[in-house]
């Protein structure tokens, strides 16, 4: 029987290991480890219940609880990390964790350890990897920031940076939004707050500091979702690099990139900006939605965007803008 005891800095780097989460469904939907798997000891009502129970009759009797609930979990529990073994074909090797590294991971190590897994238990739990996420915000980078008005194809840049070796973090992708009132993806819910914080934190950790890191100028708000304070800071105190495209020509890429959206979609989005792009404008867009000139429809936005991405860029110091068409940036970033 193996099991140790890992602080998150050595926890964190034993990639080629699975993770297991043994905390509630509800507790690992709000937030867990990247890649972790989630075998629960207790679904939501037990953890719930052993919690009650710990508050009002005390550690014994919750202990007694937790057992009498745990013991029909086992088996499946030990079915699902032998799948899991079988699967990854690591020689019986699992990571665990659950919210404060005690009796929850203890409990399953112990089981999975007792059946030949060498086990590996995350100390502090999640509560420790948070605090270890949000260390890594408060680092400093060598970031390198992309703007630009909205539809210049940022994105599609960065994209293109990352394939030919850059170092790129896609904000956009991680929080699961385009950043605007167009830009949920459709069918795909934003994670939680925690959840975004943990994804970008794991990027955060592949990079290698002493290189330059590129992401694209965004407001602090990506859809529900903020940029976490100390890295927004760094964001904007350094320079950006300015794809300088026409409006026509970023109307024309912006219907073609929302081509998949109904009608009933865009109506909502506009709806969610009517005050700002003002009565008249947005009965102009409906009136053009309804010919199916979705370029026009475009124009109409980026007219509210434009005058928006305006006023941050004047929040910033002139000397820190650098401006470049498409074509020029191609060479700069080479």
């Amino acid at each position: 029987m193996k099991i140790e005891n890992l602080e998150i800095d050595r926890f964190i780097t034993e990639k080629y290991i699975p993770v297991i989460d043994v905390r509630s469904p509800a507790e690992y939907q709000r937030g867990h480890i990247p890649g972790s798997i989630n075998i629960p000891l207790f679904d939501d009502e037990g953890r719930a219940k052993v919690g009650t129970v710990y508050k009002t009759a005390g550690k014994e009797k919750a202990m007694l609880i937790g057992l009498e609930l745990a013991g029909p979990r086992l088996h499946e529990i030990l079915s699902a990390a032998l799948q899991i073994d079988q699967k990854y074909q690591t020689g019986r090797k699992l990571r665990i964790y659950c919210w404060r590294g005690g009796k929850r991971s203890n409990s399953v190590g112990w089981l999975l350890a007792n059946s030949g897994f060498s086990i590996k238990i995350l100390k502090g739990g999640y509560k420790a990897f948070r605090n270890f996420v949000l260390q890594q915000f408060t680092k400093k980078y060598k970031l390198k920031i992309l703007g630009g008005y909205t539809g210049s194809g940022k994105t599609q840049i960065l994209h293109k940076m990352r394939n030919a070796g850059k170092q790129v973090i896609d904000l956009e992708a991680l929080a699961c939004h385009r950043g605007s009132a167009f830009g949920a993806m459709s069918g795909v819910p934003q994670p939680t707050q925690a959840m975004f914080e943990n994804l970008l934190a794991t990027d955060l950790l592949e990079i290698k500091p002493e290189n330059e890191v590129w992401l694209e100028d965004e407001s602090r708000l990506i859809g529900k979702l903020s940029i976490p304070h100390e890295l927004w800071l760094q964001m904007r105190s350094v320079p950006v690099t300015f794809l300088d495209v026409s409006r026509p020509d970023r109307a024309a890429y912006l219907a073609n990139e929302y081509k998949d959206l109904t009608n009933e979609q865009i109506i909502d989005s506009l709806n969610r900006i009517q005050k700002r792009i003002g009565g008249a404008n947005f009965k102009t867009a409906l009136s053009a939605l309804n010919q199916n000139d979705r370029e026009k429809v475009a124009h109409i936005v980026l007219e509210y965007y434009d005058r928006a991405y305006d006023f941050g860029l004047q929040k910033r110091d002139n000397l820190k803008i650098q401006k470049f068409s498409q074509l020029e940036f191609s060479v700069y970033k080479s």
